[in-house]
């Protein structure tokens, strides 16, 4: 397992594993001023250090030479392959799932040209009351015509039959997936069920009043689960203190409804949740929300549709209710975090306590510290290990309403700043002269650019005749300092202070600023802000060299939730003088 790309601290103590993902959490606070100090619990232990993920999605290399070199995950940083031919983080019924599927599926050369991913999902020792262990596996790929598509469900069929007969002991389900078109996409396609369930059925126990409870929860393959069982059950007896009972709970990012119901479930005998509202943007998920809410007898509304749209169907609904229902929220955000809309509808909804469960710690940080300007306050963060052997933490963030708004976030106080030397959505170091003797500068651009180079001249008409007037263009060095979701984070050192030329010349060059409304791709600024919430330029100037000093300006919070990069690193200037 050394050569995996997925747990990177697998040859690294446990303990040490521990600290290292606290110590993560903690720079990331440590970005936005106002969470500098706040406290953070020690790491939760997983009860599983091994065989405790319920999930896998790997990639199936269709050259590979044998069947044992058939699945793996792609290299960091990269498309290459690397096979993987058992991983200790797998749950043994994956790991039987996967063993059983490689020879079947090198053999069949229809299935094994079709399919780029296979995703499996198991019950992990938690089925559904009265349900048996079962493992969902779900091939995707890309087809077209029809009678391809028939010939690939028809072997798939018999797979079906040759994978059911030989995992003894599980229940098992075969889907495909089918996508159109080629894309990077896993999951993107249609769904179409071959054998087996169209769910997997788990039954979470939830530590509530007196005896633990079973919430029964069915999760179709496309919608998100957490992949620790155990360590998402700890969570839960985390929150109930701060609950507020009898009142509404607002579940955003829902998912299948995890979490309304399992808080619903530990909630005082008698009391509990008088309605729930929940949003995601998978239809399956919502789709099975309703059925689990359902089951569970409680009353609840969910929509599909993403956060820009279901903020209003969210305030409408709690408009609606009968006046002083409490009102508290649960979100388990993906890694991009809340949209600002989302930050902003937690007070407009008039929210007592929110409770913010995050596997991206810079993008929380981020979220808080928007929190904070709607007048809530952190008042309890603990953080569990829901993969070990990888840098990722689960943490969870328990604010209470204050109604007083604090001191303005970095990005706010920028705008604010007198003396303000760059453009709009530009932010950096004040008070600077028109003429430094250097600038280092941070940007994320589109596409990716070279490791290490010189930014291309400007060499547009506009250009060329402010050239001709006197107007000078100096030597612009870049660094690319990694890659993030096909977009480049870069370094730049320059001469001036011009951001404006600056953005010119990366437009010049087909590799625009993000959220640059001057210079910038329409298409790649629109992403940016779907999906990574990007409000602003994304371009910042570090430091200016003047008389041989240089004046700085830390990295807004939000620039470290986009690059995922340490601060010592974005901030780093040219040391001497």
């Amino acid at each position: 397992m050394s050569d995996c790309p997925s747990c990177p601290l697998q040859d690294t103590p446990y303990d040490a594993q521990l600290v290292a993902k606290k110590e993560r959490v903690e720079r990331a606070f440590a970005a936005h001023p106002r969470l500098e100090g706040v406290e953070v619990a020690a790491v939760l232990a997983s009860a599983r250090q091994s065989g405790y993920r319920n999930r896998a999605r790997m990639v199936v290399d269709s050259t590979a030479a044998h069947a044992q070199a058939l699945l793996g995950f792609y290299e960091e940083q990269g498309r290459d392959v690397v096979a993987v031919q058992s991983c200790a983080a797998h749950h043994p019924q994956i790991e039987a799932a996967l063993a059983t599927l490689r020879p079947l599926l090198f053999a069949n050369e229809g299935l094994r040209a079709f399919a780029r991913f296979v995703d499996v999902r198991c019950t992990a020792g938690r089925p559904a009351k009265g349900g048996s262990e079962a493992v969902m596996i779900t091939l995707a790929g890309s087809a077209s015509k029809a009678d391809e598509i028939k010939s690939i469900e028809a072997a798939a069929l018999a797979l079906f039959g040759e994978l059911e007969s030989r995992l003894e002991g599980l229940n098992v389900a075969l889907h495909l997936n089918i996508s159109a078109e080629r894309n990077q996409s896993v999951l993107s396609g249609e769904q179409r069920v071959i054998g087996g369930d169209a769910c997997l059925s788990f039954g979470l126990k939830i530590a509530g009043e007196g005896e633990a409870k079973i919430a029964e929860l069915a999760v179709p393959p496309t919608a998100f689960f957490q992949v620790n069982l155990e360590q998402l059950e700890a969570v839960y007896p985390a929150i109930r203190p701060a609950m507020v009972d009898n009142g509404v709970l607002v579940d955003l990012y829902c998912g299948v409804g995890t979490h309304a119901i399992a808080l619903a479930e530990m909630a005082a005998e008698g009391a509990g949740f008088s309605d729930i509202l929940g949003f995601d943007i998978s239809e399956s998920a919502i789709e099975e929300a309703k059925l689990n809410a359902e089951k569970a007898g409680l009353r609840g509304q969910f929509l599909a549709a993403d956060d820009h749209d279901a903020v209003a169907w969210i305030q409408e609904r709690v408009a609606a209710l009968p006046q002083g229902t409490a009102v508290s929220i649960i979100t388990n955000p993906a890694r991009a975090g809340m949209s600002p809309q989302a930050v902003a509808s937690v007070a407009e909804v008039g929210a007592e306590v929110v409770f913010y469960l995050s596997c991206e710690p810079e993008t929380l940080a981020r979220d808080l510290d928007r929190l904070q300007d709607q007048g809530f306050a952190v008042e309890r963060v603990e953080a569990f290990d829901f993969m070990p052997q990888t840098d990722q933490v689960e943490t969870l963030v328990v604010l209470k309403r204050t109604g007083e708004a604090t001191t303005p976030s970095y990005e706010r106080a920028y705008q604010s700043l007198k003396g303000r030397r760059f453009s709009p959505g530009v932010s950096g170091p004040s008070a600077l002269p028109d003429k430094v003797d250097e600038s280092v500068w941070i940007a994320v651009v589109a596409g990716t650019v070279p490791g290490q180079g010189f930014l291309p001249f400007d060499r547009s008409k506009k250009a060329r005749a402010a050239e001709k007037n006197g107007a000078t263009q100096e030597q612009v060095k870049i660094e690319r300092l990694r890659k993030v979701q096909g977009n480049s984070v870069v370094r730049i050192h320059a001469e001036t202070l011009d951001d404006a030329q600056i953005r010119r010349r990366f437009r010049a060059w087909n590799h625009p600023v993000l959220g640059d409304p001057d210079f910038g791709d329409r298409n790649a600024n629109h992403l940016a802000e779907r999906h990574a919430y990007l409000d602003r330029l994304a371009l910042h100037c570090v430091g200016a060299k003047v008389d041989q000093k240089w004046k700085s300006a830390p990295v807004p919070g939000q620039f470290l939730a986009m690059m995922r990069l340490p601060r010592a690193i974005l901030e780093e200037v040219p040391q001497g003088g």
